[in-house]
Parts: C-alpha cells; structure tokens; sequence
C-alpha cells in the first residue's frame, strides 16, 4: 500500500463520515453514467462530487435554467450552421475545384476491375514520394510543379486560406467570430450539464442525514492526504439570486473543499456550485474491484494488527476465500468472507442476500471438507457493508441452523473492528 492508501483506510476504520459513505457499494458510491460531450456513456466516474445545494431547491432552479440554455444554444448552431456551412455552396465549390479529378475517377472505375486498379495504383506509388505526387497530378488533385513534401505543405497552408477568405466576406467576420465562442459555450454547457446531472452528490443528496459543514470538513481530510484531488476537473460556479447568464464560469480549482464557498460581484450573495474532485488512482481501482473497498479495508487492518493470513486463498478446482488467518503453525483457523451489497434495497432484499452469502460459504466449505474435514470446524466471519440491526436480526433468526452447524458468525464493519482490536 501506498502512503495514501495508509492514511486513507486509517481514516476508514476511525472516522465514521468515511465509514458511513465508502462502505456503500460501488454502484451507489461512483456515478455510472456520464453525460460527455456527446452522449451520455457508462462507466464508472474517478470523482466525487461537492455541491452547496443542500435542500435542492437551487439544484432544481440550475437544471431548469440548465434546459432553457440548451434549446438556445442548440438553436444558434443550427442557425450559424445553416449560415456558414451553406451545402449549395459546398457543392459548387467542389464540382469547380474537383471536377476534372471526379470525371477521371469515375471514368477509371467504369473500366473492369476499376476499383482494383485504382487502390493498386494508390498502393503501388506510397513507396515512393515522387511517384505518389505524380499519381495526384495525374488525377488533377495538385499542380504539376509540387514534387516534395515541402512543396505540398506549403501549398496546402496556401489553399486552405484563400478559401476561408473566399467563403467568408468580411463584413461576416465578427459573426464568425462569435459563432466560434458559441461552440466554447456550448462545451462548457455540457460540462455544467454533466455536473448538474450527476446522480451522486455528496454534500448533498447522497447523504442528507449528516450536517453540511462536518462533510466539508471531511472532504478536507481527504484533501489534505490526497484521496480527493483538485486542479484537474472542470467545475461549475452560477449566482442563482441573479438573473441568468449575470454570473456563472466554468472554472479549475485546486483549493480544500471547505473554501469553495465565494460571493457573487453583483449581488454579494453566496455562489452556487458543483465542483468534482479527482478520486485516488488506488483507492478509485480499489472500489471498482470485484471484491469491493471493503475487502482492502480488512487487509489493512489485519496488517496494522499483525495477523498472519492469506488473500485470496485458491483451492483446486473453483474454491476461492478472501482471507484465510494463519496461526504460528502456519495453520488456517479462521476464514474471512466479504461481501459487499447495494444496501438502498427493501430490508427484504438485503437479508436475501445474507442469506445468499451464506449459501455461498456452505458451499465453499462443503467443497473443502471432502479434502480435510477440519473445515467445518474452523470459525467463518462474513463481514458484509450492511448496518442495520434488524436486518441481521431477521438473517440470524432464520439462518440460525445453518450458522451453528457451519460454524459461521455474521459481522457488521463495525462489530468486526471491534473484534480484530481484542
């Protein structure tokens, strides 16, 4: 592990904040679909997310102002396509500059095996830098005089600026010029839209039982020891006592979560913002895992308390554990199961899935007890992200049977703390 990951799962095991919110599966903890400049996509986001829109309210205001500047926008660049990329225009423009080479091209491919005899043709002069300028003059795509790279280079540079001039007057110009920054305008809508719409925020939706500024402060922690990082991501700032488009930027940032609190030039009244912060390449990876955070916060604390163990213990043909704690004899004596689970589900759900982790177990064990018996007297934890009492009330009351005859105890993250400290 590295420095950050120390630092990072010692505040896991002690600082309940960070227990709270990176126990969560990965599906609740990570936004899984993005909206990027083109479309949304799936995958999940190396970011969290911080926002000052506590009660929504503001959050609701932003997105709706958020779909009013979107179908303005869409509107100017269907107007200045329509405008600057004129297709009648196009189309002469290419029949007078291409013509010759079209009907030559068109003619060739009327012969047999034309199509064949042009690649080859193509093929055949690439080897050779003259023979490739010979073939373009042939078919009229270059003056006869172009017989290096150099050349080529240059008159290209040549013709691309006679025809932006001959397509633009000038008096059109400043319009353009205009039309160029829409398209930057339009790139930072989608930023703002993407951080809008982001299903995970954690100062506010996520986690709404917890006070906003003991958040903040943990986010500072984090910041501090580089789980969370800034300067990087693009983040989005709008006056919302204003009206629109009298303050708002989309900005980079670098700065603890704590001072992104400003003051809008105009009205002096507290900015609205969204501002993502990069995850931890390792703790990122570490959540996205197929066993889960969970499981690299209990290889942390086994290593901080000296146990012996093993991770990922394999056994021939298809058992695999998660951990495997040695005794001085090099011995197994107990084995550790994590599980990880979406805990937003109906109480109904999350003990179905006890009960399914515990199927699991069994059948892990029934696997190994044809190879050394002793397995099934050997203690087994499983260790799940679920926190609620009656939850593990109801799966001890009706699992009891099994958990005695398989020797199994059910622990929640803090009741397994609680032992590996004894």
């Amino acid at each position: 592990m590295t420095a950050i990951d120390k630092k990072f799962y010692n505040l896991f095991w002690t600082d309940p904040i960070c227990q709270t919110i990176f126990s969560s599966h990965k599906a609740q903890l990570l936004e899984d679909e993005v909206e990027l400049i083109v479309a949304k996509e799936k995958f999940y986001a190396q970011r969290i997310v911080l926002t000052n829109s506590q009660k929504r309210r503001t959050g609701t205001q932003i997105a709706k102002r958020n779909e009013n500047e979107s179908i303005e926008l869409i509107h100017k660049l269907q107007v200045a396509t329509k405008k600057y990329f004129d297709e009648a225009k196009i189309d002469i423009y290419i029949k007078k500059k291409f013509g010759k080479a079209i009907k030559l091209i068109e003619k060739d491919l009327t012969k047999s095996g034309g199509w064949w005899k042009l690649v080859m043709k193509l093929v055949g002069s690439l080897d050779s830098e003259k023979d490739l300028f010979k073939l373009l003059t042939d078919y009229y795509l270059i003056p006869k005089e172009i017989e290096t790279k150099e050349q080529f280079g240059k008159y290209l540079e040549n013709e691309i600026s006679s025809n932006i001039r001959e397509f633009l007057k000038k008096e059109n110009l400043s319009e353009l010029a205009i039309s160029i920054d829409l398209i930057s305008t339009y790139y930072n809508y989608k930023i703002k839209n993407n951080l809008v719409s982001a299903t995970k925020h954690y100062t506010d939706v996520f986690y709404d039982n917890e006070n906003f500024q003991d958040r903040l402060y943990f986010f500072d922690n984090l910041y501090e020891i580089g789980v969370i990082k800034g300067g990087k991501l693009k983040s989005y700032y709008e006056c919302v006592n204003c009206s629109p488009n009298i303050f708002n930027g989309v900005l980079t940032l670098d700065i603890k979560p704590t001072s992104l609190k400003m003051k809008c030039p105009s009205c002096s009244k507290e900015l609205f913002y969204i501002v993502p912060y990069e995850l931890d390449k390792v703790i990122y990876d570490n959540i996205v895992h197929k066993d889960g955070i969970l499981f690299f916060a209990i290889q942390h604390i086994l290593e901080q308390h000296k146990y012996k163990f093993i991770s990922n213990y394999h056994q021939p043909p298809d058992v695999e554990l998660d951990f495997c704690l040695l005794n001085d004899q090099q011995l197994i004596y107990e084995i550790i199961e994590v599980k990880m689970f979406k805990t937003d589900r109906p109480e109904d759900t999350q003990v179905g899935n006890i009960r399914e982790a515990v199927s699991q177990t069994k059948k892990a064990i029934d696997k190994l007890i044809t190879i050394q018996s002793e397995y099934k007297a050997i203690q087994k934890s499983i260790v799940t992200n679920i926190n609620v009492d009656n939850i593990y009330k109801t799966a001890k009351k009706e699992l009891e049977k099994d958990l005695k005859d398989y020797n199994i105890v059910l622990y929640t993250i803090s009741d397994f703390y609680i032992k590996i400290k004894r």
